[in-house]
């Protein structure tokens, strides 16, 4: 090895130790804000719902200190830590509220990486890989008896196990919908060259297990897909009438228009 080379390698190796500690450091704090603010969701108390806020500022707080070499990383050791958390299992309503305080957690914590860092695409898959817990849990559940673990109809007999199913279905579609669909990051999505676009497409539709519709970033607040919903859960009404995709939610209904492509797309599957 040439003499001259030996700085350059030393100063590689010492960057890589020091980015190495820099991770294992982030784990090590992460994992404690985790284990004391965000221990067995769902946070049912005043006292827990103010531990859950504390926690999720501490993760900002120490997201907005590191300088912008460390911030990927910062949030690849979180998505690891963050699905890992445990819920409190006692009873498919308690599982399916913990649920949803992790999504809600899930949601603000990316709001938060992807205004205040140049980590857009970090903060998105932050998001996406939250959602794929939904997917764990799922599978988990199909796994259990007809009864439930320790027989938990019995200790909670307002959600059987295939109403619980039916519940996680239904907030799977919701966090797609809400998350990326109808959401800032069909403004993302707009940005993206060809190749990435349709990377981010497979990753959404292999965590959704359906096609996707992403409104119109042109006109945000007229929501025009350029898809067709296909009819999956049952639990939402998804039908095509006319020019218009009209999605039947749990409160109102939703009418779009199609666009051109979304036209076609109906005109060939009637063939």
């Amino acid at each position: 090895m040439s003499h001259n080379r030996v700085p350059l390698v030393l100063t590689s190796l010492l960057t890589l130790a020091v980015v190495t500690a820099g991770c294992r450091n982030d784990e090590r704090v992460i994992s404690k804000i985790l284990a004391d603010k965000f221990k067995d969701l769902p946070a049912r108390t005043e006292e827990r719902l103010r531990e859950v806020s504390e926690g999720k500022e501490e993760i900002c707080k120490l997201f907005d200190r590191l300088p912008p070499n460390r911030k990927r990383d910062f949030i690849a050791t979180l998505t690891t830590c963050f699905r890992r958390l445990e819920f409190d299992g006692r009873s498919y309503t308690t599982r399916g509220s913990a649920l949803s305080d992790y999504i809600h957690i899930a949601f603000e914590l990316t709001d938060h990486f992807r205004l205040a860092g140049d980590v857009q695409e970090d903060a998105w898959r932050f998001r996406l890989d939250a959602l794929d817990r939904v997917n764990e849990e799922i599978r988990r559940c199909e796994s259990e008896p007809a009864g439930g673990l320790r027989g938990m109809n019995e200790i909670d007999p307002s959600m059987s196990k295939q109403q619980y199913l039916e519940y996680l279905k239904v907030i799977r579609w919701e966090f797609i919908w809400t998350g990326f669909e109808m959401s800032p990051f069909s403004l993302y999505f707009k940005s993206l060259p060809p190749k990435e676009k349709t990377e981010w497409e497979n990753r959404l539709r292999d965590v959704a297990k359906k096609e996707l519709l992403i409104c119109n970033s042109n006109n945000p607040s007229v929501k025009i897909p350029f898809g067709i919903y296909t009819e999956d859960s049952g639990i939402y009404g998804r039908t095509v009438s006319n020019d218009q995709v009209i999605i039947q939610l749990k409160d109102r209904v939703i009418k779009m228009k199609l666009t051109e492509e979304g036209k076609n797309m109906k005109k060939k599957r009637k063939r």
